[in-house]
């Protein structure tokens, strides 16, 4: 009875641990940022430009044709005293 028990834990580690190096080492993305930013002109005119960086994955042996990182990330600045009526107040951009 024990000595079953034992050979199904050292069963389902080691099962677990074989898992757990296949997707480590081979379904995993690899991914790399490239180190050119893309300056554009931005068409909704909420700022001046659009930065865009480029992640690509190095590893696509098991997905070849599907995206690495679908990402979207804005940022807005807070300048906070630029009024001098309210030098306490946060302004979203200066003159607003």
């Amino acid at each position: 009875m024990l000595f079953d028990i034992l050979i199904g834990v050292a069963i389902g580690l080691i099962t677990g641990l074989t898992s757990w190096w296949i997707v480590a080492r081979f379904i995993r993305p690899r991914l790399v940022i490239i180190p050119e930013i893309s300056k554009l002109r931005d068409e909704t005119d909420s700022a001046r430009w659009r930065y865009r960086i480029k992640v690509r994955n190095k590893r696509r042996a098991m997905l070849p044709h599907t995206a690495a990182v679908d990402l979207h990330v804005s940022a807005t600045l807070h300048i906070r005293g630029l009024r001098e009526s309210a030098p306490a107040t946060w302004c979203p951009r200066p003159g607003t």
